[in-house]
């Protein structure tokens, strides 16, 4: 039984795994201080570019995937928005220290428009920013 389950894992990750395998053939010289100078031009902090790179890179399914901020969270890495917004997001929201939102209504964990890793590292960025209310 564990022999079929793995090969129905293997067919369900093949989207991902092509995409990725092509998007890394673009990739050869591409390095995490490429990742991190891309993002800290966003604003990110060294945390929010290590966590990111570490938290994506897990969730890869191409070993030694390097993720880049134009990738594509749901089309690239197979994360619907719930996976994103509750597995993802709340993850890094609190291992970056960031604050987390209270309920789905107030600056909403569902990210919303945010599909791209770029879009996320903005989101974290924003979310370790002190809220308007408190300052």
């Amino acid at each position: 039984m564990h022999g079929l389950a793995m090969r129905l894992f293997r067919i369900l990750e093949w989207p991902w795994r092509r995409r990725q395998r092509r998007l890394m053939a673009t990739r050869d010289d591409y390095t995490k201080q490429d990742f991190a100078r891309l993002c800290r031009a966003r604003g990110a902090s060294e945390k929010i570019v290590d966590e990111v790179w570490e938290a994506l890179r897990a969730e890869a399914v191409v070993a030694d995937f390097k993720p880049h901020p134009d990738d594509r969270i749901e089309k690239d890495y197979g994360l619907a928005d719930e996976d994103k917004d509750e597995d993802l997001v709340l993850a890094l929201l609190q291992r970056c220290g960031c604050r987390i939102p209270v309920s789905y209504s107030e600056e909403a964990l569902n990210m919303g428009p945010a599909s791209t890793v770029g879009e996320l590292v903005d989101y974290l960025v924003k979310m370790k920013s002190p809220s308007p209310s408190s300052g």
